[in-house]
């Protein structure tokens, strides 16, 4: 009997050291591919998605796996869906970051699990806050206050979906398409294995 649980881990793993083993050649290709995003002439996210079907359609058609909602013209775009975000994500790391992410490739044991670039930024991310010194954990919370009594109390959060809704009233869907890209990297630092692992 075959166990499959046992084929698609030992794939995993051989995705994994194919990744690591193959470092130099990732790093060149994420520089290459994220390269007309960087600098004061980076490219807006029409323009990249035309470079890109012109430079290497395969990858486009691969990337840009889903359509976007139609706009006022009544046309709709390719757009990434969120496995393909964070693919793109992870590109981005490797390219603003060739040194960490090659000593995350070449030294770390972590990351033995990644087996894709959607995974990397999460895991070069945890890596880094490896090498940081250890430090107490402050008693204080982000989420309490003091009232006028000088007692503590809980400061209610709003939303998550108002919070969105307010800030697509507030900036362009392309300014919010690049926030969502910065609070994800930012994010990643700090967050859960079981939270990262719902979006990829």
């Amino acid at each position: 009997m075959t166990n499959i649980i046992l084929e698609i881990e030992q794939r995993n793993d051989d995705n994994n050291a194919y990744l690591k083993d193959n470092a130099q050649a990732v790093l060149k290709m994420a520089n290459k591919l994220f390269a007309p995003k960087m600098g004061d002439n980076a490219l807006g996210t029409d323009d990249y998605r035309e470079w890109l079907f012109k430079k290497d359609k395969a990858f486009a058609e691969y990337m840009y796996d889903e359509m976007g909602k139609p706009n006022k013209k009544g046309i709709s775009k390719p757009i990434m869906g969120q496995h393909k975000k964070n693919i793109f994500g992870g590109i981005k790391t490797i390219a603003t970051d060739n040194e960490g992410f090659l000593e995350w490739a070449n030294q770390s044991d972590i990351g033995n699990e990644v087996s894709s670039l959607a995974k990397v930024t999460a895991s070069i991310n945890k890596y880094a806050k490896s090498l940081e010194p250890k430090t107490e954990t402050q008693n204080a919370s982000d989420e309490t206050g003091e009232n006028e009594t000088g007692e503590n109390e809980t400061i209610a959060k709003p939303p998550i979906e108002q919070v969105a809704q307010e800030l697509l009233k507030r900036f362009t869907p392309d300014e919010c398409i690049k926030l969502s890209e910065m609070l994800y990297d930012m994010a990643c630092e700090n967050a859960s294995d079981e939270a990262i692992e719902k979006v990829a």
